[in-house]
């Protein structure tokens, strides 16, 4: 069984998360006050010594649009997106505790769908969410082109 550790904001977070169960506890517990931006929440596998360890980013706390980042090495990112979800305006968001602004093609993924694809990571000790479609072609800024 996949151990998971889980890290938003300034250092909140929690450790020794197993189950879909688990995920759903920590993330119900995650609230953003009116007057402060959605968190980017990662949910990773600790690989001790690895820079890149598997992780999944997701965006929590905005009503209408989230967002999925997807890493399984130093060269192995992609940024999620729902084909029927339009570009929009990006948003910010709170990456660390630091103010982050994503570009609209970074938020095409609805919240339901980004709660779902976090569920069936964990359920599979870190792969790639299925529900979603990806865009592997990041060049070195982060920026894809999914369009």
């Amino acid at each position: 069984m996949t151990t998971f550790d889980i890290s938003w904001g300034t250092g909140e977070g929690a450790t020794g998360i197993t189950t879909v169960a688990d995920l759903d506890r920590v993330l119900d517990t995650i609230t953003v006050e009116p007057d402060r931006l959605p968190y980017s929440v990662a949910i990773i596998v600790p690989d001790d010594g690895n820079p890149y360890p598997v992780t999944l980013e997701i965006g929590v706390g905005h009503a209408h649009r989230s967002f999925a980042f997807h890493v399984a090495g130093r060269d192995e990112a992609a940024w999620a997106y729902e084909p029927a979800v339009p570009e929009t305006d990006g948003m910010l968001v709170d990456y660390a505790g630091q103010a982050t602004d994503l570009a609209p093609h970074q938020t095409r993924v609805m919240p339901d769908t980004t709660r779902q694809a976090a569920r069936q990571f964990v359920s599979t000790g870190g792969s790639r969410p299925t529900n979603l479609q990806w865009d592997d072609d990041t060049d070195d800024t982060g920026h894809t082109d999914n369009t």
